[in-house]
This record gives structure tokens, sequence and C-alpha cells, in this order.
């Protein structure tokens, strides 16, 4: 007689083989999907050497990529200004966290002693 502990953990090895199964042909969708894009992108590749091997729109091209190679110089440079202001800020702000930092150990170990110093003058002062 089968224990049912022991069908328990053949139908589960049934039911993941089924599960790997559709695993596998989803895994083969995938790569249908990627085939076919990749296949689409040659096409277009070749399509894009084809008008620059024949000069076509070369012109019109370079002057649109002149720009655009200028426009990305200018946001680099505004970029890079607006990095060192950051840098520059947060240096300063370094230094004053370190300046406070100091200054507040400073106060807590006079309030410290402070304390001390009123609570052995009140032990004095108490009627013994």
């Amino acid at each position: 007689m089968i224990r049912s502990s022991r069908c328990v953990s053949l139908s589960s090895k049934v039911f993941g083989a089924c599960t790997h199964m559709s695993t596998e042909q989803q895994m083969e969708a995938q790569v249908a999907q990627l085939e076919k894009r990749a296949t689409n992108a040659e096409k277009e590749l070749q399509a894009l050497s084809g008008k620059l091997d024949k000069g076509t729109g070369a012109a019109a091209s370079t002057d649109h990529l002149d720009t655009r190679l200028r426009e990305l110089l200018k946001l680099m440079l505004e970029d890079r200004d607006e990095c060192e202001a950051i840098r520059a800020q947060r240096d300063e702000l370094k230094e004053e966290n370190a300046r406070l930092r100091a200054q507040v150990l400073k106060s807590e170990y006079r309030i410290k002693h402070l304390l001390r110093t009123i609570g052995e003058i009140e032990k004095g002062d108490a009627p013994s």
C-alpha cells in the first residue's frame, strides 16, 4: 500500500514537470520574439547603411547631428558647473557640521559639570 505522503511527493513531481514544460514553452516564445526583434533591427541597420553609402540625406543628417552635439556639449558644461557648485556647497556644509558637532560636545561638557556643581551646592546647603 502506498502512503499518502508518498502520493503527495509523486504528484508534486508530476505537476512540477508540467510547470517545467510551460516554462520551457515560455522561454521558446521569448526567444522567438527576440529573434524577430533582432531581424527587424538588422533590416533597419541595412537600410540606414544603404542610405549612408548612397549619400542620401547625408548633409541634412550631418547638420542635425552637429546641432545635437552642440546642444549636448552645452548641457554637459552646464551640468559640470552645477556639479561644481553642489560640491562646494557640500564641502561648506561638512565644515559647518563639524564645527556644530564640536560646539555641541563642548556645551554638553559644560552642562554636565554645571549640573554636577549645582548638585554639590544643593547638598551642601541642605540642613543636616
